[in-house]
């Protein structure tokens, strides 16, 4: 299940364009022009550029891969979700690994999308299907100005195989480099001059209806007076007479005269009937006989809707059958001018077509072209309806991109009247921390709400139509929306005491598209008061129920807090496993390139670091860097990359650049939070000095901490998890200073038992293990790393313990004299003291016939040539391995007998010198980190 919008057909079909004169000259040239990997034709309207694309193409035997753009193109997602749907009528496999980034989501780096492109157009070359030739048609080219579109497009063009080439028209010249591709002779270009008619081209456009035959002196008086311009032509072509025009009265700077021609010699000659389809046609861009017949107020007869397609007025009739696409387009300067010319003669006639069609369009559920048409009347309140629509699915609303592209369409006026699009641009504010942006469309909403409560009864129904709200159901929709909304914002600000969705008699409808939002504002209210038990059934509901949703950004987020909270409470293979799993979900749905995806990235680098698998987790960081975007959420990418990123360059004892990130902590902060934030207690984050006095502390220079610990008070609103965390530095600080502070430890370990934080009640425990080495009484340390050590075994922790301090190093060297160490426990110290100094220990532990992941790192050069000789089926059967996937569940999902797989798999653990299935799944996640 692919979680993309509908694409328009009509885009990506070849118009068959009716009537048009075979254009040889061209043509020949755009043939032997087969070797340039880039063609563009730019003119200005009216000069024919489709025209003679379809022509040559028509006229030759080349595969096409198709894409009419529109401004709605112009965001990398929209522009690249069509490249790759062009090119799947090639091959579905060119664009099988790049479509889980694409899918409705927000691209900040097109990078990867194009090499991947590339890279499978080059791996296609062997195919035995591949043509020998293909053309990929980027018609209207005009509408793309995106920086980001035209660089990737570029590095397309110059990276593309051999027998690709990329044809571009265009009213102006793209922006691709061309005078630097022509000096290279890497591009055929195509000028308005040479697109003109010659006069024999005129001849045949003009006689092109046998009953109305015009003399050679006629033809040439039209030739000398439209200059060869080929709309001018064609449209004279359906005229009766040109006897009112006079030599270079026509040309493309002239087009009131051509306009006031076209309304004497055609519009006026038209048949009634064609006229009244004309009228409506004009106000869309393509139609089709159902969507005139829903538009207009008397019924039309389809012969006379075929009268117009043969009329010559119709230039684009696409390849398609469903009644329900589009299907026909009139000729751009004749629907230009009538649409001008009935705005001024009927102005109240062609507002009543654009609404009628607006409506027509959102019963279809054709809501981009809808908002189109609402934006153009000006109709806001409907515009507001129409983005609803577009964004109940919740996965809509991840592309905060592409929303705001289509709010910025819409006059700040209604945005802050409205309150459905006020509180569209509050979430984008709150995805990029903008504060007052926030607090003014939070009250805007406000707002427009209360004119409800002090409306009278009998005007509710009109009134909730001018807010742009459907009914009372829709209505609740928004309330409670506003309710969550700003309680989150509260609940991430720190105000724990304003949130008013967490009282009991606060409820939201099952089907309310906030439910898991809420839910995940309740577990997370949980979590930050360390109600830890409570808080894991919360956010294990909450999950499921954004999933059930398909609420990706609060999947992302929750699975996110979930596993720091599986964490402290010592589950930290769950932890693992519902990352895993959340990410092979997001991969399946294509999901993987949301404003929040870098949180997950980091989710499970901290529990690779955990690990003591520095690599994945270094892997894990350059994913997170890669994907954070401007609608990123500041106060996320502080925690779920900088600590993130900081705590790993501290675990590999990276002084310096750990203290290099705390400086960009420090610039971030500056830059993005408090620029935004009244105070620097921004959040329920730990402080960043914290992390310096930590940073500090590591490097043997105590005096840090311990200033922060004598200036610390305890803030009376301070949420209970940022409190504790602050409370344990401050032990750890006054400690050093020569205070004892043994009750208040062992308070804050009863604190952290009590609430099943095991993470933080064994680095409690660790830091007492310490001061006890200090004091001389290593016994008494010794004895409690031991259960400490039992307890991390259990609970999966690794890193935690090497973070307890200098005295742990000693500690774990002083349990070589037990000889009746417990297996477990031997085995972790052993994996402790290697990961300190990569020592050998006489006590090491029986290595099981699997590779573990460092034997994997040291092979990974030789594994991966190895896993380079797998075929592709190989390859794929090898991916349901790792997925821990039965033989017979394998044979079903790629359609191949029991036996095929059998083999399959014994050549593989041939061919990677591996002897069982698990040490082909932890090779194959090895290498696809």
């Amino acid at each position: 299940m692919t979680m993309n919008h509908p694409l328009l057909v009509n885009k990506l079909t070849m118009p068959n364009l009716n009537q048009v004169v075979h254009r040889q000259t061209l043509v020949k040239q755009l043939h032997d022009a087969s070797d340039y990997p880039l063609i563009v034709i730019q003119a200005a309207a009216g000069f024919g550029k489709t025209h003679l694309i379809y022509d040559w193409l028509s006229h030759s035997d080349q595969h096409v891969c198709w894409l009419t753009l529109d401004e709605m193109n112009d965001v990398p997602s929209e522009f690249w979700q069509y490249i790759c749907a062009s090119f799947n009528g090639l091959s579905p496999k060119v664009t099988q690994a790049v479509q889980p980034l694409l899918d409705n989501r927000y691209i900040e780096d097109v990078t990867p999308i194009c090499d991947g492109i590339i890279t499978a157009l080059h791996a296609f070359t062997r195919s035995r299907n591949r043509p020998n030739h293909c053309v990929l048609v980027l018609d209207d080219f005009h509408h793309i100005k995106n920086k980001k579109i035209l660089a990737s497009l570029a590095r397309l063009i110059d990276h593309k195989p051999y027998w690709l080439q990329v044809v571009i028209s265009s009213r102006t010249l793209p922006d691709l480099s061309i005078p630097s591709r022509l000096s290279k002779k890497s591009v055929f270009l195509i000028t308005s001059a040479q697109l003109n008619y010659t006069v024999e081209e005129c001849k045949d456009v003009l006689n092109i209806h046998p009953e109305r035959p015009r003399s050679d002196e006629e033809i040439h008086h039209i030739f000398n007076i439209s200059q060869g311009w080929p709309a001018v032509v064609q449209l004279l072509a359906i005229s009766q007479s040109a006897s009112s025009l006079t030599p270079n009265s026509i040309n493309a700077n002239n087009q009131d005269y051509v306009s006031e021609f076209l309304m004497e010699e055609i519009y006026s000659s038209i048949n009634p009937n064609i006229k009244r389809i004309l009228n409506i046609a004009c106000i869309l861009p393509h139609f089709n006989l159902n969507i005139i017949q829903g538009i207009s107020a008397e019924p039309i007869e389809p012969d006379v809707f075929d009268e117009l397609t043969t009329s010559g007025l119709i230039m684009h009739v696409n390849a398609t059958h469903n009644a329900d696409f589009i299907t026909v387009k009139m000729h751009e300067l004749f629907r230009t001018w009538l649409e001008h010319n009935l705005n001024q003669s009927d102005p109240e006639l062609i507002f009543s077509l654009r609404k009628n069609a607006m409506y027509w369009l959102i019963d279809k559920k054709q809501y981009e072209d809808a908002f189109s048409l609402a934006a153009t009347i000006k109709d806001w309140s409907n515009a507001s309806l129409i983005l609803g629509y577009m964004i109940e699915d919740q996965v809509n609303v991840s592309r905060l991109d592409y929303l705001n592209f289509l709010l910025e369409k819409i006059p700040q006026s209604y945005i802050e009247s409205l309150p459905k699009l006020s509180l569209l641009k509050a979430m984008i504010a709150f995805s990029q921390y903008k504060k007052r942006a926030l607090n003014h469309y939070i009250i805007c909403a406000k707002t427009s709400l209360n004119r409800l409560k002090i409306q009278e009864e009998d005007n509710h129904s009109s009134l909730l139509l001018e807010l742009g709200i459907h009914d009372d159901r829709d209505l609740n929709i928004v309330t409670g929306t506003l309710v969550v909304f700003e309680d989150l914002i509260s609940l991430f600000d720190g105000h724990k005491h304003n949130i008013k969705s967490i009282s009991p008699d606060f409820n939201l409808d099952g089907s309310h598209p906030m439910q898991a939002w809420w839910m995940h504002l309740k577990f997370v209210y949980s979590f930050m008061h360390e109600d830890l038990n409570n808080a894991l059934e919360l956010g294990q509901e909450a999950l499921r129920i954004a999933r059930t949703q398909n609420n990706i950004l609060c999947s992302i987020s929750t699975a996110s807090w979930l596993s720091h909270c599986l964490y402290q409470t010592g589950k930290t293979e769950q932890a693992m496993a519902l990352l895993l799993d959340l990410k092979k979900w997001l991969t399946h749905i294509g999901a993987l390139n949301v404003p929040n995806i870098f949180s997950l990235y980091a989710s499970l680098g901290y529990l690779y670091i955990e690990a003591l698998d520095y690599q994945r987790a270094q892997g894990m960081l350059e994913l997170a860097e890669k994907t954070v975007t401007e609608f990123s959420e500041p106060r996320e990418v502080m925690f779920n990359l900088y600590h993130f990123k900081f705590k790993l360059l501290m675990s590999q004892d990276k002084q310096e650049d750990a203290l290099l990130c705390i400086k960009q902590m420090h610039e971030y902060e500056a830059n993005n939070i408090h620029n935004q934030s009244a105070s620097e207690a921004y959040s329920a984050m730990p402080d960043t000095h914290i992390l310096e006095c930590l940073h500090a502390l590591k490097t043997k220079n105590a005096q840090p901490i311990i200033l922060w610990a004598m200036q610390y008070q305890d803030a009376d609103d301070a949420l209970p998890i940022k409190q504790s965390f602050e409370n344990f530095i401050k032990v750890i600080g006054l400690t050093l200073s020569g205070q004892d502070l043994s009750e208040e430890l062992c308070e804050l370990i009863e604190q952290a038992r009590s609430s099943n934080n095991h993470a933080r009640r064994l680095s409690l425990e660790l830091f007492q293990c310490a001061v006890h080495y200090g004091q001389g009484q290593r016994e008494i340390a010794g004895t409690l790393l031991l259960g400490l050590l039992e307890q991390a075994t259990a609970f999966g922790y690794r890193q935690l313990i090497l973070d307890g301090g200098p005295s742990i190093e000693p500690l774990l060297e002083s349990l070589e004299t037990l000889t009746h160490l417990p297996k477990p426990i031997r085995s972790l110290r052993h994996e402790l003291l290697n990961s300190i100094h990569k020592v050998t220990d006489p006590f090491e532990p029986e290595i099981p016939s699997i590779h573990s992941p460092s034997q994997l790192d040291e092979q990974a050069q030789n594994k991966r040539k190895q896993f380079d000789t797998l075929t592709n089926r190989e390859s794929e059967v090898l991916a349901q391995l790792a997925l821990g996937l039965r033989n017979q569940d394998i044979a079903r999902a790629l359609n191949i007998s029991l036996a095929t797989v059998k083999r399959h798999i014994q050549n593989i653990y041939s061919k990677l010198h591996i002897n069982s299935r698990t040490e082909a799944a932890l090779l194959f996640n090895h290498l696809s980190v």
